[in-house]
């Protein structure tokens, strides 16, 4: 309040002051405006006089130019009719003769003004009547008699003679006209400068104190508003202050009225602001003697009756409203005005129970400090210290010592960089970096390799806290630090073994991904040598027992297909070709792959389709290994004679495929389990061989790469089981366009030069078998250098390669046989265990025209063989 005060006592004087300059600066911009339009309004009469003046002038010159007209009519007229006697010059010259003197008369009443032109304009009409007289005698002459030629002669030179000097006069007059415009016009416009030289001075002065006085008032009142805010925020510092310390307080004017009450005081005395404010203090602040218990004078109004100038620690009861009593010390002091008169009183009341336990809780936070202090030091486990902001140990506890080997005296004081961290880690920056990310972020994390007193390292795990006072000034660093080098060297194992784990786990993919495409290669030639003798007349039984060999090949090969899908879907290589099918048609495809199997066993297969004309987006090969895997898997794991039963349905927006057989069934503990990889759930010796174990896990992996489900369901062993795929339906997709089947033409095979290009012996004999059987000329190698060596004395019209050989493998072999000038015509197909698209598409790029995977069927070969003979 005190502060205050001056400050109001300041800025009411400026005030006053610039109230003062306000109408000295209103009379300097009224008489400045006034002065400004007398000087406009003075000018800009001269200026219409003047412009009056100067039309006069130009009205009487052009009426000056109407005389001198007239009369040249009224002469050329007369002289006309003077020389031809034609009646019809007569018209001019009368109208020129009276519009002459009736323009004469208007030239000398506008020019009645000027001395000069009244001497002028009485010569002017003196020689304009002789004139017009003398051509008027003429015209009467020649209309009474004939006159002779030097009669007419002499009557026209002397009416010119008196024309020529009234003209004469009369450009006199015109030329004085003109001198008196151009002076009139100077004027004009000397006073025309002088009236915007005048009214632009007046106007930019009348304008700069208008300005001025409305930036002094702008400038009075930004400072009013100003020490009017700062007054505001002084007292709203002064009331969030009183409010927000921890003792009651009251004010009052200078007659004891309450003005102002915290929320300490309006707890203490059960009241709030509202309910106090104008009234009495000795009403509002009831207090009792704490011994008597008796009614007590009120501090406030002593104070203010004079009795005083201070009161201080006053102990009383303070009664609230609710008639609560509490133990308080009363305070008081007068506010002083300017003239050192009373403005008024602040009383403080203290609640000496509030106190107490201000004092208890600091004692209690004493003995929970000291507790602590006591733990920190005796824990053993951790090392825990401070350290100053210049990175010196600042505190000790056992833990230091169990920890990092140092005793009290030896640790305290001790730089804590160069005492504990490596020194690797203090030369690269590291030990004072995990320091200045503490300062910036609050924390950093300490889990590094670390030295004991001795030098021994260990592996540290803890955190390193910085300290700040309330003002953000940094006290230093706490520092947590734990000895965790068995652990360490723990995690460290599982690291190494989990990556030799993983290894392994990569060894064998890439080890079944070699067994499935090193396994293609013996399959190759037994098939086609199966394939060769069934071309031979045997008897019957040997050709059921090539066709039992021939079946148990393309077991195999599928067997060497499961493994190669197992290992892309380990390597996240599997690869679909999706478009738009019918799922009929795949249906048809993998049930004709699998009703072989259903025969030898014979089972018999029933088939309800119930979607027809649904569609999918997927790969269809994909999904026809799916339903033919989980036919194959019914037909093998059903007795002979078993029935195994696939619906297609349609369930919403999903296709519904269940194959369900009655066969072993599945115990429904083991339902989930026979997804898993080489998963073999409940092998028996009555059941034989299950298999590789991977058929089912390739179905779930291909039906989610489709974004479909799988469910194996069963009640039990011996009660069969039910596998159902649900696969989205392609919605709105256009229905596939059924492809023409052209039949394959039966016609003979031409003889070709055929290069067979193997490392397998048994490939490359019985590829020349089959092909020398077809009437083919054929050559083997078994690299690709050997095959560059054969086709010097054998140019061949086409080679059938394999891709993996030692030396020159196929691609590069494909690439010379492309840059050969004699070769490239050469018709080259890929012949290898490499089945997937990409393996195609990589043949194709290197240069080969086809490409076919291992084992190869004698028809495929005969089929390439047709296509090149109708070429």
């Amino acid at each position: 309040m005190r502060v205050a005060a001056p400050m109001t006592i300041s800025i009411s004087l400026n005030a006053k002051r610039q109230r003062g300059y306000e109408p000295l600066l209103v009379s300097f911009a009224i008489i400045a405006l006034i002065i400004n339009g007398w000087l406009s309004f003075r000018n800009t009469r001269r200026l219409s006089e003047h412009d009056q003046w100067i039309a006069r002038t130009q009205e009487a010159m052009y009426t000056i130019e109407s005389f001198q007209g007239a009369l040249i009519d009224a002469e050329t007229g007369g002289r006309g009719f003077l020389l031809t006697g034609d009646e019809a010059f007569l018209t001019p010259y009368e109208r020129g003769s009276r519009i002459a003197l009736t323009e004469l008369a208007v030239v000398e009443e506008m020019t009645a003004d000027s001395v000069a032109q009244k001497a002028t304009i009485p010569k002017i009409r003196e020689a304009t009547e002789k004139s017009l007289f003398e051509i008027a005698k003429a015209v009467r002459q020649r209309r009474d008699r004939d006159l002779s030629v030097a009669e007419l002669k002499a009557l026209a030179v002397e009416g010119k003679r008196q024309m020529d000097q009234a003209r004469s006069l009369v450009k006199e007059l015109h030329s004085a006209e003109r001198t008196l415009l151009a002076k009139r016009q100077s004027e004009a416009a000397e006073i025309n400068t002088n009236v915007f030289v005048t009214t632009l001075f007046s106007t930019m002065a009348g304008m700069a104190l208008v300005a001025g006085m409305f930036y002094l008032v702008y400038r009075s009142r930004s400072k009013a508003e100003q020490a009017a805010d700062e007054i505001f925020a002084e007292r709203e510092r002064l009331l969030l202050t009183l409010s927000g310390i921890r003792e009651g307080v009251i004010s009052t004017d200078r007659y004891g009225n309450i003005t102002f009450a915290n929320s300490i005081a309006e707890t203490l005395l059960g009241r709030t602001l509202a309910q106090m404010s104008g009234k009495p203090v000795e009403s509002e602040v009831s207090l009792l003697d704490a011994t008597t218990r008796e009614q007590i004078p009120s501090p406030a109004q002593q104070l203010l009756a004079g009795k005083m100038n201070r009161i201080h620690g006053v102990e009383a009861l303070a009664v609230s409203s609710h008639g609560s009593e509490t133990p308080v010390e009363i305070e008081c002091s007068l506010l002083k005005g300017r003239n050192q008169s009373t403005d008024g009183m602040v009383m403080v009341i203290r609640d000496v129970a509030e106190r107490e336990r201000l004092k208890k809780t600091q004692e209690e936070k004493l003995m929970t400090d000291r507790q602590l202090a006591v733990f920190v030091e005796q824990v053993s486990d951790y090392a825990i210290f401070l350290i100053s902001p210049d990175l010196k140990a600042a505190t000790w506890n056992r833990g230091v010592e169990q920890v990092l080997g140092f005793t009290e005296e030896e640790f305290i004081g001790l730089d804590v960089i160069d005492a504990i961290f490596l020194n690797e880690s203090a030369v690269d920056g590291s030990a004072k970096r995990e320091f200045d990310v503490a300062r910036a972020e609050g924390d950093a994390s300490d889990d590094r390799w670390m030295k004991r007193k001795d030098g021994e390292q260990f592996w540290a795990s803890g955190i390193t806290t910085a300290v700040h006072d309330a003002d953000g000034k940094l006290l230093g660093y706490n520092k947590v630090l734990r000895n965790l080098t068995e652990r360490k060297m723990a995690e460290d194992e599982l690291k190494i073994l989990a990556a030799e784990l993983s290894e392994a786990d990569r060894n064998k993919t890439t080890f079944l991904a070699t067994l499935a495409h090193e396994l293609r290669n013996p399959l190759s030639p037994i098939k086609n040598t199966v394939q060769l003798l069934s071309r031979e007349p045997l008897d019957e039984d040997v050709h059921e027992l090539l066709d039992v060999v021939e079946r148990q090949v393309e077991q195999m090969a599928r067997l060497i297909d499961d493994l190669m899908d197992i290992s892309r879907i380990s390597r996240g290589k599997v690869e679909l070709r999706k478009e738009v099918v019918l799922l009929g048609k795949i249906v048809d495809s993998a049930v004709e792959a699998s009703r072989p199997f259903m025969d030898v066993n014979g089972q018999s297969f029933q088939l309800n389709n119930n979607a027809e004309g649904m569609r999918l987006y997927a790969d269809p090969t994909r999904i026809s290994q799916v339903v033919s895997n989980l036919l194959n898997n019914a037909s093998k794991f059903s007795p002979r004679g078993g029935a195994i039963q696939l619906t297609i349905d349609r369930v919403g927006d999903f296709a519904e495929i269940r194959v369900k057989d009655e066969g072993m069934g599945i115990e429904r503990e083991n339902l989930e389990d026979v997804f898993k990889m080489f998963s073999q759930v409940a092998e028996t010796v009555e059941r034989g061989s299950s298999g590789l174990g991977i058929g089912l896990t390739l179905v779930r992996n291909f039906v989610e790469l489709h974004n479909g489900t799988i469910v194996a369901e069963s009640e039990g062993e011996g009660r069969g089981s039910c596998f159902t795929v649900r696969l989205p339906i392609a919605m709105g997709a256009a229905i596939p366009v059924d492809t023409e089947v052209v039949e394959v033409d039966k016609g003979p095979i031409r003889s070709f030069r055929v290069l067979v290009v193997d490392d397998t012996r048994a490939i490359t004999f019985v590829m020349q078998r089959l092909l020398q059987g077809l009437q083919q000329e054929v050559r083997t190698a078994d690299n690709g250098l050997a095959a560059i060596e054969s086709m010097v004395d054998f140019p061949p019209d086409i080679i059938f390669s394999d891709i993996s050989m030692p030396g020159m493998n196929g691609y590069e072999l494909a690439k010379y046989v492309r840059g050969s000038d004699t070769l490239k015509s050469v018709y080259m197909v890929a012949m290898t265990g490499f089945g997937q698209p990409t393996d195609r598409e990589k043949a194709l790029a290197a240069g080969f025209d086809d490409h076919v995977v291992k084992p190869v069927d004698f028809s495929v070969i005969q089929q390439l063989l047709r296509a090149r003979s109708d070429v």
